[in-house]
C-alpha cells in the first residue's frame, strides 16, 4: 500500500502524502514501511527535503523505475 501510495505522486512524496493516501492504516503502522522498500530499491530517497504539515522538513521518497 505504501509502494502505490508513493507512486501517485511522480516527483515523489514525503510522509504527509502517503499517510493522507492511506486513511484507513494507523499513522504509526505506515513509516516502518519505507526503509525496507528504500533497501529492495523500490524506493529512493531524493536529495532534497520539503515541509510537511508540522512544519519540519521531510525526505522526499520516489518510485524507482
Amino acid at each position: 500500500e505504501v509502494l502505490w501510495a508513493v507512486s501517485q505522486y511522480p516527483e515523489g512524496a514525503i510522509y504527509d502524502e502517503v499517510i493522507a493516501l492511506l486513511p484507513n492504516r494507523r499513522v504509526h503502522s505506515i513509516q516502518p514501511r519505507f526503509a525496507p522498500l528504500i533497501r529492495k530499491n523500490l524506493l529512493r530517497v531524493l536529495p532534497v527535503k520539503r515541509v510537511g504539515k508540522s512544519g519540519r522538513y521531510q525526505r522526499i521518497v520516489q518510485i524507482v523505475k
